[in-house]
């Protein structure tokens, strides 16, 4: 079985114990519809959900950070992947639904660090299995 490497994959977040710069992570500024916003770029670019995006059973506009595990195209196949779209459209849905409901989620630096360390932990098996575990908690 070949390894997966960072180089296949990419991690799109908003959860900065991530860390900026990071190999493999691409920073989204902004919460997780703006997460799922850039990744919905890649789906249609021909790159593929490796892990749930909808993943611990959060709805997303209650969890203020969201990390997405994506595989590029290959062999420059750049065709969409209905899975990974379909899933993508029930991920927008639930942020959607979410902002109609004006859910605000929890404030302050303690929540924060809560959320964030709870994002991490809930991508821990998926990153380790393509080599990107290593979060650097603040």
């Amino acid at each position: 079985m070949i390894q997966k490497t960072a180089s296949h994959v990419i991690c799109v977040t908003n959860n900065p114990d991530w860390g900026p710069g990071r190999d493999g992570f691409e920073y989204v500024d902004g919460g997780p519809w703006g997460v799922f916003k850039r990744a919905r770029d890649l789906v249609h670019g021909g790159w593929r959900f490796l892990a749930h995006p909808l993943y611990g059973n959060f709805n997303p506009m209650r969890h203020p950070y969201r990390t997405l595990l994506l595989e590029s195209p290959s062999g420059g196949d750049r065709s969409v992947d209905m899975e990974s779209f379909s899933m993508l459209e029930a991920a927008l849905e639930s942020c959607r639904a979410g902002m109609a409901k004006n859910y605000g989620g929890e404030s302050g630096e303690a929540a924060r660090r809560d959320f964030a360390k709870l994002d991490c932990e809930l991508m821990r098996d998926a990153l380790n299995r393509y080599c990107l575990w290593a979060p650097v908690i603040s």
